[in-house]
Order: C-alpha cells, then structure tokens, then sequence
C-alpha cells in the first residue's frame, strides 16, 4: 500500500516538473515559483526533495528527447501524461495537483501548447471541470486577486469569446 502512495508521490512531483517545463524552457526548473504557489506544501515535499526528484526527471526526459528528436514535453506523449494523472487517485490531490497546474501556466501570462495539453489531460483524467479548478485556485492565490481562465479557455453559449479562435471552430471548455 505505502508503495502505491509513493507512486503517487512521484507521479504528482513529475507532472509539476511537467508543468515548469511546458513553456519551452526546458533547462530551468523554477524552484521559486513553486515557493511562491506553496507548492511544497501541496506536494508535502521538502524542496531539495523536489529539486533532485525534478533534476533526475529531467535527465530522462533529455534523454528520451535525444533519441526521438522531439521538444523534451511533448516528448512524454499524451499515454505518458495520462498514466501519470492515473498514477493519483485521490480527488482532493487531484483537484490540488490541478489547480497548481493552473497556475503555474498562468504564472508567465501565456499558454504554451503543451501547458494547455498537461491542463487538459489532467482535467479530462480526473474528470474535473476547468471552473472547479480555478475557483480552488483563486483561494490559494497570495495576491487575492480573482484568477479567471486565459480567454482562450472561455467561451459564451454558441460563440468563441477568443478572438484568436474563429467564430467556426470549437473552443475547448
């Protein structure tokens, strides 16, 4: 049983490391951040913990990058991200690990695209909705400030309120 729990473990600080590394800067792993979202607490996890967990992932991923040619997150493939979300069966960690997802894309103002296919993975996975997760995320926000989603994720009955998605194509929400 203890081993299943540490799966978890492994599986919640791997799609952290995902997340920090989804905005293209795959050799930095911004430990700050992560002091600033109380992650470590989240993950009940020291940092120098977190740090070596995070470094060893990232070997592998440099690794599994070098040999198939591809960026080192997508590289994981959408099987791989989907058998780390499944590794967490905890609802509360669930929508915990989400809700740090979310904010750690909305931490630098843009939405790369595999930040957006780790936020949804999780969400489709865990069969979360996107409102649950950012309300959850709005009450541990330092600043107080109301987190909405990116407008790329809102939408109005029948109509895309993104004016870079045309009015024709689905806007995933």
């Amino acid at each position: 049983m203890e081993q299943s729990g540490n799966q978890g473990d492994s599986a919640a600080t791997r799609l952290v490391t995902l997340a920090l590394l989804a905005d293209g800067d795959f050799g930095r792993v911004d430990i700050g951040l992560l002091e600033r979202l109380s992650a470590f607490d989240l993950l009940d996890v020291q940092r120098e913990e977190f740090a070596a967990a995070a470094q060893a992932y990232c070997g592998e991923l440099r690794a599994g990058a070098a040999e198939s040619d591809a960026t080192p997150c997508l590289g994981v493939g959408v099987q791989g991200i989907r058998a780390l979300l499944a590794a967490i069966r905890d609802r509360r960690q669930q929508r915990e690990i989400a809700g740090l997802i979310f904010r750690i894309v909305r931490a630098d103002a843009l939405i790369h695209t595999a930040e957006s296919l780790l936020l949804w993975e999780a969400l489709d996975v865990w069969k979360l909705r996107l409102a649950d997760v950012v309300a959850g995320a709005a009450g541990k926000d330092d600043r107080h400030a109301e987190l909405r989603p990116p407008r790329v994720f809102r939408r109005r009955r029948g109509q895309a309120s993104a004016s870079s998605v045309p009015l024709g194509e689905p806007v995933y929400a």
